[in-house]
């Protein structure tokens, strides 16, 4: 839903950058609408993730624009918490490249 609600205020131009963690694929078919080279994305999953298929932070990865990076984890679950040291890292690392 996160990537809807950024969509549906993409003319405003004020969305700099989303972020999921094991996200779904219902509601993120406007990820396209994101303004190209002004709205980043970044999508985090396990490879082992139960409840919502890697599939569908591939499928959102295919349908954006740049800047966009995908970051899948081995062996790793749903929560994430396996990695959550490298999820902080990564997510914060990505905010000051991207909102910078």
């Amino acid at each position: 839903m996160v990537i809807s609600a950024a969509a549906s205020i993409a003319s405003e131009n004020i969305i700099k950058t989303v972020i999921t963690l094991a996200t779904q694929s219902y509601g993120t078919e406007d990820v396209s609408r994101l303004k190209e080279g002004s709205c980043s994305i970044l999508l985090i999953h396990g490879n082992n993730d139960k409840v919502s298929s890697p599939y569908c932070s591939h499928h959102i990865y295919n349908n954006a624009h740049e800047p966009k990076n995908v970051v899948l984890y081995d062996n790793v679950s749903h929560s994430l918490d396996e990695v959550a040291d490298k999820v902080f890292q990564k997510v914060h690392e990505w905010l000051l490249e991207n909102l910078m």
